[in-house]
């Protein structure tokens, strides 16, 4: 029985055995090319078929095995295995068809370690690793065989070998033991893909390293496996690979790929790019062959990279985004993954605060604009004229914020509004500022003008419309935020510009109707006053 485990990416997938029956040896085999699965029970061989995903079919009869050294099965089904028969005390090979009927066995001129059929040839590997045995699959006969060091043995499709060493890796040999290549670094046990392609394990600095090599020599990842030990693997004619590691059977399925995706920010400010990243994508012995992204969130994947894993964007519009990215795989099987990417808006430059009014220290009107900078990537704000936040108002953060201070009479009393920003990295901290609101109008206590010593009057003009240089002296008050400037003039429609507020100054006009007004320090303008002319 196999108990199923989670897979830990897409195109792997991992089932361990219970401790008894324990697997011993993997092949690929019959019209189907399902696999089978040789158990060692109580010094008994069982074996299983199982279809091509590693469901259980059946249970095959192979007769008495009692300690399994090679074993594979050819196109049609039948079963090949090599052992030490207890009752003679002989080395064994053993022909068994695909419904357990035995079809023939011959002694074996020295003991096996390991077995591989193919191009009518079963070769067995002797223990002692020093030379492969061939024998006719039709008959068992003995044929030729030839010196070569190693512990696994593959026959390929066009009638070589093979043969892999824990000290010189792997080694392809011609039928008369020729050497034609040599694949180093790969030690552990062998296999082929109907194209010809070799599949074998590697021990690197990270442990146990599945991969498949090319006629070309070019290698391509199927899986890493850490400290791992490799127990045995067998290949599918579709490249599809199991192996037997630490009691767990691994299924590598080419046509799957497994989609992971990075971004170089989960928190980002609008016009700021986003990397993102899915070179971390895999396909068991082979590369994804296309990426296409959905960049906006909306569930269309509306761009397309080729090959390249790699893309950057730039958001103008704050709020959170599910980017995903689909992988395809050369089979033509797809994956996504996707991951959440929080736009914000970016905060004006200068220290976390608020403001009222830019910094004013007085206003006549309660409506007021608060000017703010927010924590990096904080996305609302809550204000209110209480510390205690009874009653605030929730709003998303920006550069300025419309505000109604509280109104309480012409009392001079700062009003204070706060503001405690949410999210990215604000914390609990509560920002404040006060203004003092003055809605109280100045009033003009006195005012008078008379002509400056040595002004002339103007000889082309009527007396009452000559303009002439006028001493203004005047008095005024304001009990809130002071009196801050005046205005004097002739007219009421034209009164010119403000200018700060003296109780003594010049003013040039006619004599006949001079006016005088005063603003306070928050803005409030007194009424017009008559100047006394003297």
């Amino acid at each position: 029985m196999l108990v199923t485990a989670p897979p830990g990416q897409a195109g792997v997938t991992e089932t361990p055995y219970p401790s008894l029956p324990m697997p011993w040896r993997l092949a690929v085999g019959g019209p189907e090319a399902h696999l089978y699965t040789a158990f060692l029970s109580g010094g008994t061989t069982q074996v299983t078929e199982s279809d091509t995903n590693g469901a259980h079919l059946r249970d095959v009869q192979v007769g008495s095995v009692p300690l399994l050294s090679g074993f594979d099965v050819d196109p049609s089904g039948n079963l090949y295995l090599a052992f030490r028969d207890s009752s003679s005390n002989a080395d064994v090979l053993r022909k068994v068809g695909p419904t357990g009927t035995g079809l023939w066995e011959t002694t074996l001129t020295t003991s096996p370690r390991d077995l591989s059929v193919g191009g009518g040839t079963v070769w067995v590997v002797s223990a002692q690793g020093t030379g492969v045995q061939g024998y006719a699959d039709s008959t068992g006969e003995t044929l030729g065989g030839f010196a070569a060091s190693g512990s696994s043995v593959e026959a390929l499709p066009g009638g070589h070998v093979l043969v892999s060493s824990s000290s010189t890796g792997i080694t392809e040999y011609d039928q008369g033991g020729a050497v034609l290549r040599r694949i180093p670094g790969a030690t552990g046990p062998v296999d082929s893909t109907a194209a010809g392609d070799v599949v074998s394990t590697i021990q690197t600095s990270s442990g146990l390293s599945v991969r498949k090599w090319a006629a070309d020599g070019s290698s391509t990842l199927g899986v890493d496996r850490g400290s791992a030990g490799a127990g045995d693997l067998a290949v599918a004619p579709n490249g599809a690979a199991w192996l037997l590691t630490n009691n767990i059977r691994v299924h590598l399925d080419p046509t799957t790929p497994d989609a992971r995706l990075t971004s170089s920010a989960a928190q980002t400010s609008t016009g700021s790019p986003v990397a993102l990243d899915a070179s971390a994508s895999s396909v068991p012995f082979a590369s994804p062959t296309r990426f296409e992204w959905d960049l906006d969130g909306d569930g269309s994947f509306e761009t397309d990279t080729g090959t390249s894993s790699r893309v950057s964007r730039t958001y103008d519009v704050p709020g959170a985004r599910t980017i995903a990215v689909r992988v395809t795989a050369p089979a033509g099987g797809t994956a996504t993954a996707s991951t959440v990417v929080d736009v914000s808006t970016p905060s004006p430059a200068g220290p976390v605060g608020v403001s009222i009014n830019q910094g004013a220290r007085y206003t006549n009107d309660p409506h007021v604009t608060v000017f703010m900078r927010w924590p990096t990537h904080a996305k609302d704000v809550l204000v209110s004229n209480d510390g205690g936040f009874f009653p605030a108002s929730q709003r998303p953060v920006a550069e300025t914020v419309a505000w109604t201070l509280d109104s309480s009479g012409p009392e001079r009393l700062p009003k204070t509004i706060y503001a405690r920003f949410t999210g990215g990295q604000a914390g609990p901290e509560t920002y404040q500022d006060d203004i003092i609101l003055d809605q109280t109008v100045p009033s003009v206590l006195s005012a008078s003008a008379a002509p400056s010593q040595g002004s002339r009057r103007s000889v082309d003009l009527a007396p009452r419309r000559a303009q002439m240089r006028w001493v203004v002296v005047l008095k005024a008050a304001d009990k809130t935020s002071g009196v801050a400037s005046m205005q004097v003039t002739t007219r009421k429609g034209k009164p010119g510009r403000w200018r700060a507020y003296r109780k003594r100054s010049t003013f040039t006009g006619t004599g006949g109707r001079i006016l005088v007004r005063v603003s306070d320090g928050a803005g409030n303008v007194s009424r017009w006053k008559r100047l006394t002319v003297r």
